[in-house]
């Protein structure tokens, strides 16, 4: 474009699009439909951040014009013109729940599934995702709301299928577009082991995503040129001269194209067809033949369960699903309880010197593998939800074939699936189905194993310093899968992560001799010179580095590893004198402040999601998440490493996974012999996926029982074959232990439900000291937003209305949590009882806060004490579908009170209030941290009479907690006292401010009533008098916003103008309609401010334009502010 043309272009298409907001930053964009209802923004590459992605870079892939007849037909116009943006670049900022999808394959010519994403409201076609090239999406570059950029950087490259474009058009080719007959393949050569790591590298670079994500490693496939101009971005210009030289493929559709055509390459299967066989009553060996007639069969994505599938192909609707109990009413849970089929063909060109094989990496919960009418492995043998394994399909392939899975549907008590117990309600199909990926790889005579790498950092000392050199292994099974005696060269690379031109760190080779047939564990020693140290979050930078290995015969390439990213980082556990676990990193304590992740009730797996929810994580000052059972995906453990945040994964509890004859409390079904191979494959293979990861703080090889002898040392060999360096953990209770693990030093005593602020100083049960595995006062009611979403009118008066009715939002009707009773028993006795909904969730937020904050705060001041406490679990972080309890923010992502009374107690360096014995407390989890700190203690009454003044200087102690305050004199004859503590640094800034609400008489607790589950209350503290106190009154100033049309951000002075305290003051976000912005997150909330005090209030937001801030409290009128 000339600068003249550039000109005109900026002048005619600024973002002047009404309804799809204002200008933003340049290379910044976001797409909107016709009417509005809808916006997809482009996030930013730092996923620590709410910015917005350039509109060049890691995750914008292409931009082209296509004349195809599906195009055509449907934009029902002469052609498409299109961009391709990385799904972990894309955001929904607003409309989502307004989008509909509609999946087909009649008029794709490779056959792949097409699924089209539209407004529901003006029809506008949003973006499209098809099944070849998952984990992006193709949007409308029409839709994109600065129309500058469609006339620049988002202007088509290139156009394809020219040849069915219509006559009256030239298209592009005026415009300097790159035109192409057909489909465009700008590189056909094989990839080398550094374009690998490149195309790695670059697609992960945003947010880290492990290869496994990446649907084929293959870049010259017929449907993968999409992500070429992505690849060719990050290439050496070497090999990139070397791509363009390369001999062209065949053309033709994707069913001619071979999946794989030299050794080192992989291809995942991008989708499914999905059935159920009691439509499909053909035997398995005739469906899985070529050509079988699939018509009626559903297209599902690569990873999904069986129901999952019906949900994404529009046969139910969770949104109604888990609307009241419809899920209990509206499926037929019997529709589940037969096998049924995943159904995918492909070509391949075989080659005489090449081995073939398929990959599996666990199919829920048992299966059979069929390819081209023969059976591959039976359900004897493909067992179990992680049972990851490897058949070599070699002598089974044709050029046109079919792979056919039969899952088997699952049952919790005898199969290894991902059970949930009584978190909420089974899923339908109990989670059947294929789950993970499932691959075919090439390779030659020598194949490799799934890359480990093992280091020798292992500091004696807390150090603060990067060590002046690291000795790393890079280790694989190679293996020989020929007749005679081969010798292969190894090579080994590691490189700084992002790949780039100059980011090698070190390369070694060396020869490997084989005999015929085996096997054997290479390692290939490396040395890091002044190798960058990772740390978790807080603590340091998050230093990765890519490993990558090849194999060649004579020069020729046998096999390509695909590339791992590790860390420098150390993690050691042990076993104090008081029987409790303790972590280091990187030789400093590590104080475990973490909460119980667990993915979605149909175990749908969504990258943008899982970035938001750790987000969140991070925003409260939690540094762990817990899986129990629930192993995820490998992105899961990527974007963990990327950001900072330690994973406790491990086996689940109360089903089969914990069958042992000692065990009389869970239903499982006993173990035999077979059962201990699956267990032996399930371990292998979650160890070769997790080895790598600087995120893994250990492993729990038990959750409430620890596992029998023999099943202990099947554990311990498979995760010590895979050079696991991390902690084993025998389980996360004390009930007992093996010997070769020994005591696991974590307690498992509840509570699970509500407990008083004053339970946490005690020294009986799950009270601050030891390690909590799981425990929490069972709180995290949503606010009224989200309740709507999920119950009826109904619903929402027995929550208040019917303290001890049963709550299918609760727990399952057998469960101890099926009911709100201990909660709200504790609710009307210290607040009274509720006079309207708005009045319960009122009451709700203040218990809930006060809960979460007592909890964290008891933990982390008791860090240091003689017992001291070790570290927690929060249960739980999130829930699987909406609920009513057990969440630090809700199923729709909006932190709910809980979260807030987190933050407020998990601030890096915080001052806080004993409830057991009336003093304060300072404690920080940073090691690096030091120098002079003051505190100020106020107490008042609810009329706003000052009660006692404390000031205190101390200098801060580095990751410790200390009393700087032995004892407060509060008036017993006042009431109900509020009490303020602030702590300041050297230069007067506010590092941490808390206020808490006191009775003159605590909750008694009747510790001899105790339960797995509970501590019974003998006599409620009284706080009622707060609902009959004076008004208070507030103000608002604006201190400055922000909008980039992508997010928001905020600032308010909130002064209390008012003579009496202003109690619980919640802030909240709401956009032009009046609805909850639930992306929105506070920089504090839930607040009390003392007379005439003011505050600063930061807010940051996502998606919305025009909002308005809505203030309301325990005793303030509501105000509202638009910004």
């Amino acid at each position: 474009m000339t600068s003249a043309s550039a000109s005109e272009a900026a002048k005619r298409g600024g973002s002047y699009f009404p309804l799809g907001g204002e200008s933003l930053p340049d290379g910044q964009a976001t797409a909107t439909c016709y009417c509005g209802d809808v916006q997809l923004a482009f996030v930013n590459s730092d996923s620590r951040q709410l910015l917005v992605q350039p509109v060049e870079g890691e995750g914008f892939v292409d931009s082209f014009l296509c004349n195809c007849t599906d195009c055509r037909k449907v934009t029902a116009s002469c052609f498409a013109s299109n961009f391709i943006i990385a799904d972990t670049h894309l955001m929904h900022t607003r409309g989502h729940e307004k989008l509909a999808k509609f999946t087909m394959n009649k008029t794709i010519d490779t056959g792949n599934a097409m699924t089209n994403v539209w407004c529901q409201t003006c029809g506008t076609l949003m973006y499209r995702v098809s099944s070849g090239f998952p984990g992006k999406s193709i949007l409308r570059l029409g839709t994109v709301d600065d129309f500058n950029l469609v006339e620049t950087k988002l202007k088509p490259r290139v156009e394809q299928f020219v040849k069915d474009r219509v006559g009256w058009s030239s298209g592009g080719a005026q415009g300097g577009v790159q035109q192409e007959q057909g489909i465009h393949r700008p590189l056909k050569s094989p990839p080398t082991p550094t374009t690998l790591i490149a195309a790695f590298s670059t697609c992960s670079s945003s947010s880290p995503h492990h290869p496994a994500r990446r649907r084929r490693l293959r870049i010259f496939d017929s449907d993968m040129w999409l992500i070429l101009a992505l690849v060719l971005s990050a290439l050496p210009s070497a090999y990139t001269s070397a791509a363009s030289a390369a001999s062209e493929m065949p053309r033709g559709d994707h069913s001619q194209s071979s999946i794989v055509a030299a050794a080192g390459d992989k291809f995942v299967i991008p989708g499914w067809q999905l059935q159920s066989s009691r439509n499909a009553t053909d035997t398995p060996e005739h469906i899985s033949r070529p050509g079988f007639d699939t018509s009626t069969w559903l297209n599902v994505s690569p990873r999904t369960t069986v129901f999952a599938g019906f949900l994404e192909n529009r046969v139910y609707h969770d949104t109604d699903l888990f609307f009241s109990d419809n899920l209990n009413k509206t499926v037929d849970y019997s529709r589940y309880n037969v096998p049924f089929y995943y159904r995918y063909e492909f070509h391949v060109e075989t080659q005489s010197s090449q081995r073939y094989f398929l990959q599996t990496h666990g199919i829920t919960s048992r299966a059979q593998i069929h390819l081209n009418g023969g059976m591959l492995a039976d359900e004897y043998t493909q067992v179990g939800a992680y049972g990851g394994s490897k058949y070599d399909i070699t002598e089974h392939l044709l050029k046109d074939n079919c792979l056919l899975i039969t899952a088997f549907p699952t049952n919790y008590l005898r199969d290894f699936a991902l059970g949930f117990i009584d978190w909420n309600p089974y899923p339908p199909d109990n989670g059947t189905g294929v789950w993970r990926d499932i691959e075919i790889y090439q390779t030659g005579k020598v194949s490799l194993s799934t890359l480990r790498v093992a280091t020798d950092f292992a500091p004696d000392n807390p150090t603060t310093v990067d060590p002046a050199s690291v000795n790393i292994e890079i280790v694989t099974d190679v293996t020989n899968h020929c007749d005679n005696v081969v010798s292969t060269v190894l090579t080994a690379e590691v490189r700084d992560f992002p790949y780039r031109d100059d980011s090698l760190v070190t390369t070694k080779s060396t020869t490997v001799t084989l005999q015929p047939g085996e096997q054997k564990s290479v390692r290939v020693p490396l040395t890091l010179e002044k190798p960058k140290i990772w740390w978790p979050s807080g603590w340091g930078s998050q230093h990765l580095y890519i490993a990558s290995l090849s194999a060649t015969i004579s020069n020729q390439t046998t096999d390509i590893a695909p590339p791992v990213r590790f860390g420098i980082r150390n993690v050691v556990s042990r076993v104090n004198a008081h029987n409790d676990t303790s972590f280091t990193v990187n030789g400093h304590p590590f104080f475990v402040l973490g909460a119980g992740y667990t993915p979605d009730l149909f175990s749908r797996f969504s990258q943008s999601e899982l970035y938001v929810q750790f987000q969140r994580v991070l925003d409260m000052g939690l540094n762990t998440i817990r899986l129990e059972g629930k192993q995820s995906h490998p992105d899961l453990y990527s974007l963990a490493d990327y950001i900072g945040l330690m994973v406790l994964p491990g086996w689940e509890c109360c089903d089969k996974w914990e069958g042992w004859t000692y065990n009389d409390e869970a239903n499982g079904e006993k173990w035999v012999d077979a059962d201990y191979t699956t267990a032996n494959v399930s371990m292998r293979h979650e160890a070769a996926m997790m080895q790598t990861h600087p995120s893994v703080l250990g492993f729990l090889v038990g959750s409430d029982y620890w596992p029998d002898d023999r099943a202990t040392s099947i554990y311990v060999d498979a995760l010590k074959a895979f050079d696991w360096q991390n902690p084993i953990i025998a389980s996360a209770a004390k009930r007992g232990y093996p010997e070769l693990l020994g005591p696991s030093g974590m307690k498992m005593e509840g509570p699970y439900d509500w407990v008083p602020p004053n339970y946490w100083a005690s020294d009986k049960s799950g009270a601050a000291f030891g390690f909590g595995s799981e425990l929490g006062a069972g709180v995290g009611t949503p606010d009224i937003a989200s309740l709507r979403k999920f119950l009826s009118e109904e619903d929402l008066r027995d929550l208040w209305t019917a303290p001890e009715k049963g709550l299918y939002h609760m727990s399952t009707n057998v469960s101890q949590f099926y009911t709100r009773k201990i909660y709200n028993n504790a609710l009307y006795a210290r607040y009274g009882a509720p006079s309207s909904l708005e009045d319960y969730l009122l009451k709700v937020g203040i218990m809930d806060y006060e809960a979460t904050r007592a909890q964290f705060e008891a933990y982390s001041m008791r860090k240091s004490a003689d017992h001291p406490a070790t570290g927690l679990i929060y249960w739980m972080l999130n829930n699987a579908w909406p609920s009513l309890h057990w969440q630090l923010f809700d199923y729709y992502l909006k932190p709910t009170a809980a979260y807030y009374g987190v933050k407020n107690a998990l601030r890096m360096e915080n001052a806080a209030f004993d409830y057991g014995d009336g003093s304060v407390w300072v404690y920080s989890h940073l090691p690096f941290t030091s120098g002079t700190r003051s505190v100020a203690v106020d107490v008042i009454d609810l009329k706003g009479n000052e009660l006692a003044h404390h000031e205190k200087k101390f200098d801060l102690l580095a990751n410790r907690a200390q009393q700087v305050i032995e004892h407060l004199n509060i008036p017993t004859d006042a009431g109900v006292v509020a009490l303020r503590i602030i702590m300041k640094n050297e230069d007067d800034r506010v590092l941490s401010r808390s206020v808490y609400t006191l009775p003159p008489s605590p909750d008694a607790l009747d510790w001899d009533a105790s339960t797995w589950y509970h501590t019974p209350v003998s006599k409620y503290a009284d706080l009622t008098c707060l609902f009959h106190m004076g008004q208070s009154k507030i103000a608002l100033k604006s201190l400055g916003s922000s909008y980039n049309n992508i997010s928001g951000e905020a600032t308010w002075e909130v002064n209390n103008t008012a003579k009496v305290p202003a109690f619980f003051i919640k802030f909240n976000i709401v956009d032009g309609s009046g609805k909850d912005v639930s992306s929105a997150v506070w920089e504090d909330n839930f607040v009390t401010l003392w007379p005439g005090e003011s505050i600063n209030v930061n807010v940051r937001w996502r998606g919305a334009d025009r909002v308005s801030v809505m203030v309301e409290g325990l005793n303030i009128d509501r105000v509202e502010l638009e910004i």
